[in-house]
């Protein structure tokens, strides 16, 4: 599993890198998810918290084939936070245009969405 998490980091960066290189439509948002204004130190403490817990939930997860959810949050997660971390923001260049007109997500956030969805399911399978 840490193979997956670190190739899904690599091509969140890879990707990163890419829009950044090659296209003006992207924004650096130092802000948390949603916009919400907290500082950078309690960003990253609350991103770490929630890590840990993700990673905790994951390790004690019994049908391996199926923590899928949890390698997509916590990769997802990772690679936002080390953005953060690194570059003091984090990239968004993805947008829906019927929606905004400019960036509002990145490849990260794709992960973490789905990873969100694929709990909510299996704890609908569970019940």
């Amino acid at each position: 599993m840490l193979l997956t998490v670190t190739l899904l980091v690599s091509l969140c960066q890879v990707v990163r890198m890419a829009f950044k290189q090659y296209s003006s439509e992207y924004i650096c948002n130092a802000l948390g998810a949603f916009s919400f204004s907290l500082s950078a130190s309690a960003l990253v403490f609350l991103a770490c918290g929630i890590l840990f817990l993700f990673g905790v939930q994951w390790w004690k997860e019994e049908h391996k084939l199926f923590s899928w959810p949890y390698a997509l949050l916590f990769s997802g997660g990772l690679s936002n936070l080390s953005e953060r971390v690194w570059y003091g923001c984090v990239t968004d260049y993805a947008f829906l245009p019927l929606v905004s007109a400019g960036p509002l997500f990145n490849l990260a956030d794709v992960f973490l969405t789905f990873g969100a969805v694929g709990i909510v399911w299996k704890l609908s399978q569970k019940g």
